[in-house]
């Protein structure tokens, strides 16, 4: 799940946070709403987007890009438990098939081709709060 945060840069406070796809569509598009965004007074607009520089409509409104380095064995341990507490075992099983089929090669394109091109990377075994303030901390500065 991708989502955008609007951030207080005086306090570090988290303002809004929307489910990326749904906001998105209700302002009809991609770069249609980050154009909205950037005619609002915020101080910041976070978004949780895999692809950073490499995505060409994006990339011109980014100022700072934030790789979380999360190991995959990890990531996919913190995907499984977050997504699929309560499925049955089936679609447990078939999205692991799924994983080691096709999504792996995703994560480990996204080391190699949007890592590089971080202006920071966060080691991605923290927990979330450690990486929250972090990410505010490098944002303050």
């Amino acid at each position: 799940m991708s989502l955008f945060f609007i951030v207080n840069k005086q306090n570090g406070e988290i303002l809004l946070v929307v489910k990326f796809h749904r906001f998105f569509r209700l302002r009809g598009g991609f770069c249609p709403s980050l154009k909205f965004l950037l005619t609002e007074s915020l101080d910041y607009i976070i978004l949780d987007f895999p692809f950073s520089y490499k995505h060409s409509q994006v990339s011109k409104f980014i100022d700072f890009s934030i790789f979380i380095d999360t190991p995959l064995d990890i990531a996919l341990a913190r995907r499984v438990t977050r997504d699929f507490c309560n499925s049955p075992t089936e679609d447990i099983l078939s999205e692991m098939k799924n994983y080691t089929s096709r999504g792996r090669r995703g994560y480990l394109n996204m080391l190699e081709t949007i890592k590089p091109d971080a202006d920071f990377v966060i080691d991605g075994t923290l927990q979330a709060a450690e990486v929250i303030n972090v990410i505010l901390d490098n944002l303050k500065n």
